[in-house]
């Protein structure tokens, strides 16, 4: 049994880090421009704004592979976790608020963001202990 815990925990690992990496570096393949077009105005409008500081999608996809690879590569994943976190909660409120009906893969990414941090729970533990 813990044999497949182990493979379940290195597969959910492989699979975030894959979506980070890929993701991360079609953004900068892109020039720093958003690597989707949404048909609901608000959320475009959204996407339009942080395209137009001509930095945001740079930083996010930059953030985003090294994330990945940090986390692939099993180095300061339980660090990692935790800045990719606000970027996956981010992810999950864009898509309820704005396109509910296609944030599957962001509600994706937080579960498997939240279960591998789950996972480091023992590393996390001195952070949260009361002096």
């Amino acid at each position: 049994m813990e044999n497949i815990k182990n493979l379940v925990y290195i597969a959910v690992r492989s699979l975030f880090s894959l979506i980070l990496i890929v993701s991360g570096s079609t953004m900068l393949y892109l020039g720093g421009k958003s690597p989707v077009s949404y048909t609901v105005k608000a959320a475009q409008n959204f996407s339009d704004a942080f395209e137009n500081t001509g930095y945001f999608f740079y930083f996010i996809g930059i953030v985003m592979v090294i994330i990945g690879l940090l986390v692939i590569l099993n180095k300061y994943v339980a660090l990692a976790l935790v800045i990719f976190m606000p970027v996956s909660i981010n992810m999950v409120l864009f898509h309820l608020f704005l396109m509910p009906q296609s944030g599957i893969p962001a509600y994706f990414v937080l579960l498997m963001n939240a279960y591998l941090m789950f996972k480091n729970l023992d590393k996390y533990r001195p952070l949260l202990a009361v002096n």
